[in-house]
């Protein structure tokens, strides 16, 4: 029964990338009202719910998602992102153990796309999912399109723990402006250590950190408190 999801969602990226049609932001509201309408059917225990979840992540997957169509006023989004994802963590190890490599980019972005959702949205420590990740070219991809993806969507971000990213991304893809979602002074030096750790021209990174960290404290977009010796 599950091998026919593979064909439709061969048939419709292939339709997506002819059409080359972007997703308007009521569409994005459209569909997770369906997944939510449908939620209890999906999450039947008569499914094999591990195979259902990978389903589920892919077809998100296809959505062309950009910063003007993506709307984290949805609650429909979001109930049904922490419902999924707590599905997730119950079936793990089925899920990512069944990961095939031609499966790998769609479910990537699908998940990118929750995980999005839920550290913009919740106070989780929702790197845990990415953490026990056995995969490690998978789990570094991953870290990678989501870093991106939050630079990309530039909102405030309320889950624990998100800065472990910067430990986990490709030292190439970091930039400064990915400091700029730390939101506090804090988190900013902290997250400023381990990119500076990673970094190779440290003499040319430290000026340019001084002109950002100046300017982001004359703009006062970063709150807190700072001693003064």
């Amino acid at each position: 029964m599950y091998d026919v999801f593979d064909t439709l969602i061969e048939q419709f990226q292939i339709s997506l990338q002819l059409d080359k049609r972007k997703l308007t932001t009521e569409e994005f509201n459209d569909f997770f009202q369906g997944c939510l309408t449908h939620l209890d059917y999906a999450m039947t225990t008569s499914v094999n719910q591990h195979i259902a979840d990978k389903i589920i992540i892919r077809m998100t997957g296809l959505l062309l998602i950009t910063k003007k169509n993506f709307d984290l006023t949805n609650r429909d989004a979001i109930n049904f992102t922490i419902a999924l994802i707590s599905d997730i963590e119950e079936h793990y190890d089925n899920i990512f153990s069944g990961i095939k490599s031609e499966e790998w980019p769609l479910f990537r972005d699908g998940l990118v796309l929750y995980l999005s959702i839920e550290l913009l949205s919740q106070s989780k420590n929702t790197m845990n999912l990415i953490h026990q990740m056995k995969n490690k070219d998978f789990k570094k991809d991953l870290a990678n399109v989501l870093l991106k993806r939050l630079e990309e969507f530039q909102k405030p971000i309320l889950g624990i723990n998100w800065t472990n990213l910067f430990t986990l991304v490709d030292p190439n893809i970091l930039t400064l402006k990915q400091l700029e979602l730390t939101g506090s002074i804090q988190i900013y030096v902290t997250s400023l250590v381990q990119i500076v750790g990673m970094n190779i021209n440290e003499m040319e990174l430290r000026e340019k950190v001084d002109r950002h960290f100046d300017q982001l404290i004359y703009d006062e977009r970063l709150p807190g408190k700072i001693k003064i010796i």
